[in-house]
């Protein structure tokens, strides 16, 4: 007899049972090399053990040992902590969830009202592909015309424009900053005018993070 729905999630309530607490970076790699052989669950353990070991482990050992002792990169770590996140806020049933991680991750980082949509209209379920669920995201939000971007000028580009060209170079020497209205952008205040220096139009949230870290470097290198 087939599973039912029901005892899909039942079985999936156990088997995500809140493991045991850990303590030291071993404890940890050794638990997280075990649960990322499994399958699904393994997803939601492994990015659980990644947010304890995250808040546990001394300061410059979670990032050591991502990278030193466990079998991914701090990209798909990174990933494995907020899909476990996300399953933890209960979101959407567990019997609702597919099997493969990177799919979790796109129904994951849906903003919530999508998703509510999707769920609500049967779209998300355990064979929904990640190309399906890609699809609900919304399309980014249009830069405003009347915010000058400015960018680098093309290098194949056979007659660059002198005063395109000229305002990055000035751009370059100027501090950056984010923009609260739009995280995936970097903005600079040019001759009096606040103009776009770079807008990253992917969905992922991770962009955000990405904007705010390139800021940070490029405004540390003028400090030196």
């Amino acid at each position: 007899m087939a599973p039912t729905a029901r005892s899909l999630g039942n079985a999936r309530l156990s088997m995500l049972a809140k493991p045991r607490p850990l303590t030291t970076r071993a404890e940890f790699a050794a638990d997280i090399r075990r649960e990322w052989t499994n399958a699904l669950e393994a997803t939601v353990a492994v990015g659980r053990r990644l947010n304890e070991a995250k808040e546990a482990l001394p300061h410059g050992e979670y990032e050591a040992m991502v990278t030193t002792d466990l079998p991914f990169s701090t990209s798909t770590a990174r990933k494995l902590r907020e899909i476990a996140a996300f399953v933890d806020e209960g979101k959407v049933p567990l019997d609702r969830l597919p099997e493969a991680m990177g799919t979790l991750y796109a129904i994951a980082t849906l903003p919530d009202e999508t998703r509510q949509q999707a769920l609500d209209a049967g779209t998300i379920h355990p064979a929904v592909t990640r190309a399906e669920v890609a699809a609900l995201k919304p399309p980014a939000r249009p830069v405003d015309p009347s915010v000058e971007v400015i960018a680098p000028p093309a290098p194949l580009a056979r007659e660059p424009s002198p005063p395109r060209e000229s305002r990055f170079a000035a751009a370059l020497s100027l501090p950056w900053h984010t923009d609260p209205a739009d995280p995936g952008a970097i903005t600079v205040e040019l001759d009096g005018v606040r103009r776009f220096l770079l807008v990253m139009v992917a969905p992922d949230p991770a962009a955000a993070d990405v904007v705010r870290h390139v800021v940070e470097l490029h405004n540390r290198t003028l400090g030196e």
